[in-house]
C-alpha cells in the first residue's frame, strides 16, 4: 500500500488487482521476524524509476519492501525505467535501464526473404517483359549485317525460314503472355492476402481453384460473394433439425413442434 498508511493499516482492499489485499508495515514485520530477513523484494507494479525502496521504518532503516519492475516503458505508453536486482557476495546493486525502439516485425511473422519474393519476381519480370520487347523490336526494325532491310528479307527467304520465323515470334509472343500472367498473378497475391487465405480455409484440399488467380482481384472477389452466399443459404442445415428426435421435449414445446 501507499508508504503514509502502510505505517496506520495492517490491511486494505485492493480495487486495482480485484483479487488480493494491500500489507502495510507489521504484517511485514512478522514475516521479517519470524523468518530471519531484512526485506521482502516484490515485482509486477511499475515504478517510474524501475524500483521503489519502500522506508516504512524511517528513512535511516534498510527498505522493508523493495518493488522492482524489469519492463521498460510499460506497454509502451507509461515512460517508465525499468530496473533489475543484482545481489554478489552479499552486496546488492540496483541496475536501471531505458526502453529502446522496438524492432520491425513483418506481418504474420513472415520473413524477409518470403516477403520480398513476389516483389522480386514482378521486378524480374517487368524486366523480362522489357527485355523481350526490346529484342523483338531490334529483330524486326534492325537491318542484318549485309544491309538488307526487313521487306528484303522477307521477300528473299525461303518458305522454311518463313515457317522458322513465325514459329520463334509466336514463342516469343507466349514468353510475353506469360510474363503478363505472372505479373498479374503476383499483384493479386499481394493485394488479396486475406481473402486467399480465407478461400483455402474453406476448401476441402485446402487450395486454390485452378486459374484463380489468372482472373485477377475481381475474381477472387465473385468467389469469395460466392462462398458468402452458399454459407448463408446453408446455415438452416447446420443447425440442429427441428423434427430430430434429439431434441428434448422441452425444446420441442419452445419452438413449437
Amino acid at each position: 500500500m501507499d508508504d503514509r498508511d502502510a505505517r496506520k493499516m495492517r490491511f486494505s482492499p485492493n480495487p486495482q488487482r480485484e483479487c488480493s489485499v494491500k500489507f502495510g508495515l507489521d504484517p511485514v514485520k512478522d514475516i521479517l521476524r519470524t523468518n530471519n530477513f531484512i526485506s521482502i523484494i516484490r515485482a509486477h507494479q511499475v515504478q517510474v524509476d524501475g524500483y521503489k525502496m519502500h522506508r516504512w521504518g524511517g528513512h535511516a532503516a534498510f527498505p522493508s519492501v523493495i518493488t522492482v519492475f524489469s519492463a521498460p516503458n510499460y506497454c509502451g505508453e507509461y515512460n517508465n525505467k525499468g530496473a533489475v536486482i543484482l545481489i554478489e557476495n552479499d552486496k546488492m546493486n540496483i541496475k536501471q535501464y531505458k526502453d529502446v525502439q522496438h524492432p520491425f516485425h513483418l506481418p504474420q511473422g513472415m520473413d524477409l526473404f518470403k516477403w520480398s519474393v513476389p516483389f522480386l519476381i514482378e521486378k524480374i519480370g517487368d524486366m523480362m517483359e522489357h527485355l523481350i520487347k526490346k529484342s523483338r523490336a531490334n529483330e524486326i526494325a534492325s537491318p542484318d549485317s549485309t544491309g538488307e532491310n526487313v521487306k528484303e528479307i522477307l521477300r528473299d527467304q525461303a518458305h522454311e525460314q518463313q515457317v522458322e520465323k513465325k514459329r520463334r515470334r509466336e514463342v516469343l509472343k507466349q514468353k510475353i503472355l506469360f510474363v503478363g500472367r505472372m505479373s498479374r498473378m503476383l499483384k493479386t497475391i499481394r493485394n488479396n492476402a486475406n481473402e486467399i487465405r480465407e478461400i483455402k480455409a474453406s476448401r476441402p484440399d485446402h487450395k486454390l481453384p485452378a486459374g484463380i488467380l489468372v482472373g485477377g482481384s475481381e475474381q477472387l472477389h465473385e468467389l469469395m460473394a460466392k462462398f458468402h452466399r452458399a454459407r448463408i443459404a446453408d446455415s438452416q442445415n447446420e443447425s440442429m433439425p427441428k423434427n430430430s428426435r434429439r431434441l428434448s421435449l422441452r425444446t420441442k414445446q419452445a419452438l413449437g413442434i
